[in-house]
C-alpha cells in the first residue's frame, strides 16, 4: 500500500478522507436515541401505501433488518443533502419544540407499539404457544420475536403466562390479560387504524 496521499487529501484515523473534512464522532454531531414507533394516529406515517410502512413490514417479514437500514440510510443521506445544500440547521425542525413536524412528540407511544398490537390480535382467539404465534405473524427469527413482541407486551402486561415459573415450558402459552383485551377492542374499533 502506498503512502502517498494524493493532493487535496488527507490521512486519518477513518482513511483517507478530503483535506477540508473533519473526523468527528457522530455523538459530537447530534443526539443519538432509541427510535421509536410512529404513533397510529399519525395517518400519514401508516396505511399499506405508505413507504415507512411497506419496508418495515418487508424487513420483518424476511428477518432480515437490510431493507430497512438501506432505508433509513437514504433519509440520512436526504437529511444531509438538505442541511449541507441549505447551509445552516433553521431548515432542520427540533422535534422538541416543533411538536407540529414531529411524528413522535406522543407521550404515549410505546417503541413496540404495532408488535404489540400484532401479538394481541393472534391471541384474540384463545391461548397460543410462542411457536404458533411466531408462525401465524409470519416470522422465523425467534430473538427478535422475543424481544420486539413478546417482552414489551409482557412488560407492558397486554398477555401473561399461565406458567410464569416455567417460562421455557413446552406446555407455555400466552394468553390476554384483562388490560390486553381492553386494548385490543380500542384497537378494532371502527376508525382505528389497523
Amino acid at each position: 500500500m502506498s503512502d502517498v496521499v494524493k493532493a487535496g487529501y488527507k490521512r486519518t484515523e477513518v482513511g483517507v478522507i478530503a483535506e477540508d473534512w473533519e473526523v468527528k464522532r457522530l455523538g459530537e454531531v447530534c443526539e443519538i436515541g432509541m427510535g421509536r414507533t410512529p404513533p397510529r394516529l399519525n395517518q400519514a406515517l401508516w396505511g399499506r401505501g405508505h413507504v415507512w410502512h411497506r419496508v418495515l413490514t418487508e424487513s420483518t417479514q424476511r428477518s432480515d433488518s437490510a431493507v430497512f437500514i438501506e432505508f433509513m440510510l437514504e433519509r440520512l443521506l436526504e437529511a444531509i443533502a438538505q442541511h449541507t445544500a441549505t447551509g445552516t440547521d433553521s431548515s432542520l425542525t427540533d422535534p422538541v419544540t416543533d411538536p407540529v413536524t414531529d411524528p413522535f412528540t406522543d407521550p404515549f407511544t410505546d417503541p413496540f407499539t404495532d408488535q404489540v398490537d400484532q401479538v394481541l390480535r393472534e391471541l384474540a382467539s384463545g391461548p397460543l404457544a410462542p411457536s404458533m404465534i411466531l408462525s401465524r405473524l409470519g416470522l422465523r427469527h425467534r430473538p427478535t420475536f422475543r424481544s420486539n413482541y413478546l417482552r414489551p407486551a409482557l412488560e407492558g402486561k397486554w398477555i401473561e403466562m399461565p406458567l410464569p415459573n416455567k417460562p421455557n415450558s413446552r406446555l407455555q402459552k400466552y394468553r390476554l390479560t384483562a388490560a390486553g383485551q381492553v386494548r385490543l377492542k380500542a384497537i378494532a374499533r371502527p376508525g382505528n387504524p389497523t
